[in-house]
């Protein structure tokens, strides 16, 4: 049995490992949001989700000192690039400040921490990066993973950072993944512009789920330092995406492709963010399915 603090319980991946460890007999689950979204019984199977404002200092110290977790899965996080970039108050609070709070208690209390980073903490001109490569983000939400990453490692010694990509699947919300952002743009008439020089390592969000599982109560629970929890397969926007609208069956005058060169918009984009996925591949038992099979599950 461990006692397991889960944060972003109503994200697409939070979301995802609640509905996992909410059935799982050997977790004591505390399951926390920002705010008091319902989230659907598939998810939560239910169980409560509390309400927790991460960036409320004292009101997260009373929680660890009444609770006393033996492990945190940390997945809230300000996400969005865009938002990060031009709210850079709120996203330094939401991911920097929040996740230091969660550092100190992890140190106090002895509890392992299991951070979720991202592939954006690269700048793209290489792609598929290793554990090893120095991050050089471009963005200010990128930016705020790297300080975090280094807060974690420096501080910590029981800990884990997963960097992931883009997932595929189902979310709470129903709007989080990117098949679910794609289509919904089709269906709200939109013509989605995806870029065909722009490289990723997608991954099923269930998939990851079970990653990040395997690295509190699983064969990675000692397993420390940086994983790249990414798929197998370096794909670029368009192909992805042209993957997914295959398969739901939309013509193909409903997207278009472009390129990242004529992008004009702020952040910059990283060309190649691709990750190499080899060294999580040695210390997890989870099968990591291809993208065919991802999206034929969809």
């Amino acid at each position: 049995m461990i006692k397991l603090l889960l944060t972003g319980a109503s994200g697409l991946l939070g979301g995802n490992i609640l509905r996992h460890a909410a059935c799982d007999s050997r977790i004591n689950l505390c399951a926390v949001q920002k705010s008091n979204f319902a989230v659907p019984e598939r998810f939560s199977l239910g169980k409560e989700i509390f309400s927790l404002d991460l960036t409320d200092e004292t009101a997260v110290w009373n929680l660890f000192s009444q609770w006393r977790p033996n492990a945190i899965i940390h997945t809230a996080a300000m996400t969005e690039p865009n938002a990060c970039e031009w709210q850079r108050a709120d996203a330094t609070r939401a991911n920097i400040d929040a996740t230091h709070t969660l550092v100190k208690l992890s140190e106090h209390f002895g509890a392992r921490l299991v951070f979720i980073s991202t592939d954006l903490v690269f700048n793209g001109e290489q792609g598929l990066y290793s554990e090893t490569d120095p991050p050089a983000p471009l963005s200010f939400y990128g930016d705020t993973k790297v300080q975090s990453e280094n807060d974690i490692a420096v501080t910590l010694t029981d800990y884990a950072i997963l960097r992931t990509s883009i997932m595929l699947g189902t979310s709470p919300r129903g709007n989080r993944a990117v098949n679910e952002r794609l289509m919904s743009d089709v269906s709200d008439g939109k013509t989605p512009t995806l870029f065909s020089d722009e490289y990723r390592t997608p991954i099923a969000v269930n998939t990851l789920a079970q990653i990040c599982l395997e690295f509190v109560l699983g064969a990675a629970q000692e397993a420390t330092g940086i994983f790249h929890a990414v798929g197998s397969e370096r794909i670029s926007r368009y192909d992805l995406g042209r993957k997914i609208f295959g398969h739901f069956h939309v013509p193909e005058h409903c997207y278009r492709a472009a390129l990242l060169q004529d992008f004009t918009g702020t952040p910059q984009r990283p060309r190649d963010c691709s990750l190499n996925n080899k060294k999580i591949l040695g210390v997890v038992r989870t099968p990591i399915p291809t993208l065919d099979d991802i999206i034929a599950g969809l």
